[in-house]
């Protein structure tokens, strides 16, 4: 008896903690939609002495394949805090970076290889601003910028 009372009252306690907690949530804010992210290509580092940090002449333009698809497509789900990128070509092993715009500073560094990372699913919360996504890679470079 003396087990079935104590079980009783934990699952009471418990339902009142839950309600309290409930109560007490803290909404910062209007919540943060989904936002596709268009990604503009370029042509890739041909080793010249150009902008990019590691010497990459990102100038240069070279034949982009055209398709219906982009070689790279992205989305942040705002419900869900996850930056979804998705390589619909192999351009190889590039550097993802997303950088907050208002401060300039990298929030997101990521280096993968498109050969066998075709998707990334990548857990960040983002809040309300101005953004930039920049995949670099040898033969491949492309940015989006977006608002939240």
């Amino acid at each position: 008896m003396k087990k079935i009372l104590m079980l009783l009252f934990a699952g009471l306690w418990l339902a009142s903690v839950e309600a309290v907690a409930s109560q007490n949530d803290l909404v910062i804010g209007p919540p943060i939609t989904d936002v596709d992210i268009p990604i503009t290509a370029g042509g890739g580092n041909n080793g010249g002495d150009g902008e990019g940090g590691s010497g990459g002449n990102y100038g240069t333009s070279y034949p982009q394949p055209t398709s219906v698809v982009e070689a790279v497509e992205a989305r942040y789900l705002g419900s869900e805090s996850l930056l979804e990128l998705w390589f619909n070509t192999s351009i190889g092993r590039v550097e993802v970076e997303l950088t907050d715009l208002s401060t300039g500073r990298p929030l997101l560094t990521y280096v993968c290889d498109t050969n066998y990372e075709t998707e990334l699913y990548l857990p960040l919360t983002l809040y309300e601003g101005s953004y930039k996504l920049s995949i670099v890679g040898a033969d491949y470079w492309g940015f989006g910028l977006f608002e939240l």
